[in-house]
């Protein structure tokens, strides 16, 4: 690995790369080495550089050492991108239209993951989104207005029934990650 691999900024775009190659594991795990170290650290905001051994070799937010430029910004806004990243492609939500008038939610949640939950603003309100693939619970609140595709994900498993605000639904679409259904403005809870 070399230097720019520790750049935050750097890192997201092989974050793309391991989600359109499916690597979510190796994703998520990237996330809590290079995001949570700094957390860990006791940052407030991300920074500019930063290697995960600083927090075993200095004081919890101690001074780091200075980047090639002679200083490390502890508050650099181009570190942040691992958040829409996170959004789109771990929580699931994405316009598939301009403004949100047609979105999909298809969560990649990874083996390690087993429950998320969040929200996106839209012009047209907030889509709301909770998945717990332990419990089979899964809940999405659509804005009025917009249509959404859902996917259930199956994470290696193989789901035989599904049930949207208490009455059980007919299977008609999926593949081999999710199980799809399509609905428009309203709250759905699933199991």
């Amino acid at each position: 690995i070399n230097r720019l691999s520790y750049s935050p900024f750097n890192q997201y775009f092989i974050l793309q790369a391991m989600g359109e190659t499916g690597r979510y594991d190796d994703a998520i795990s990237s996330i809590l080495d290079l995001w949570g170290g700094q957390i860990e650290y006791g940052g407030t905001t991300f920074f500019e550089t930063y290697r995960p051994q600083w927090n075993a070799e200095l004081d919890q937010n101690g001074p780091v050492p200075n980047n090639q430029a002679g200083y490390t910004s502890l508050a650099h806004p181009w570190s942040a991108g691992v958040l829409p990243w996170m959004n789109e492609e771990i929580l699931g939500i994405h316009a598939t239209q301009p403004g949100f008038t047609t979105f999909e939610v298809t969560p990649h949640l990874g083996r390690q993951l087993t429950r998320v939950s969040g929200s996106t603003m839209t012009p047209y309100g907030k889509i709301e989104v909770s998945f717990d693939t332990n419990t089979g619970d899964c809940g999405v609140i659509v804005p009025e207005g917009t249509t959404a595709k859902i996917g259930i994900p199956k994470v290696e498993k193989e789901i035989t029934s599904i049930s949207m605000n208490g009455a059980l639904q007919e299977i008609k679409q999926q593949d081999e990650t999710f199980v799809y259904f399509e609905v428009s403005g309203g709250n759905y809870q699933f199991k």
